[in-house]
């Protein structure tokens, strides 16, 4: 996998182009059967996104793309709805989910966006067990008063490999967030 932006080789690029195109397309074509159907309602329109984006992070941790992809978060009673259809589209491309009810908060993304939600992971061999690893060691530092500084850092940037970002990513997001810079 690429380390920064600028080691992004241009057959990387068309084939991340590809993912993305046939991701929108699934999309269209889901949307087009379901208004054939009698016309999609709201509900109807947002299960065929999340569908959708599902399909192609799906295909990007199928692919090599990603190591650990998420979905959209969503409530309980959303997700449960939608975990069927999730695991359909797991199951197609060879791949496990994991329904996250305690979504792994760090300085990459606003607590706000999760709190209450449900996330399901996307992933391959052991990346589950490596994801709950770093849960426990964050929950570690927060219970040792330790998780400040470096370290918070540090768990952040984990995670953000986790989820196939490049260094200057992850270095943007955290600048963003007002986290410490420790690279």
């Amino acid at each position: 996998m690429c380390g920064t932006i600028g080691d992004l080789t241009m057959q990387n690029f068309i084939n991340l182009r590809k993912l993305i195109a046939v991701g929108m397309l699934w999309l269209l074509l889901w949307s087009v059967a379901a208004q054939g159907a009698g016309g999609p309602i709201e509900q109807d329109e947002q299960f065929l996104r999340r569908a959708g984006g599902f399909a192609t992070f799906s295909e990007m941790v199928r692919l090599g793309v990603k190591k650990l992809a998420l979905s959209a978060s969503m409530s309980p009673e959303d997700m449960d709805s939608f975990m069927a259809e999730a695991q359909r589209i797991a199951n197609e491309n060879n791949l496990q989910i994991y329904r996250e009810t305690d979504f792994l908060v760090t300085d990459l993304f606003p607590a706000k966006g999760t709190e209450g939600k449900h996330v399901i992971l996307i992933y391959e061999g052991e990346v589950l067990e490596q994801y709950l690893a770093l849960k426990e060691i964050k929950a570690a530092l927060i219970e040792t008063n330790r998780y400040s500084g470096r370290s918070r850092s540090e768990v952040a940037r984990v995670f953000g490999h986790m989820l196939s970002y490049p260094d200057a990513v992850i270095d943007k997001k955290l600048m963003e967030s007002g986290s410490e810079q420790t690279p």
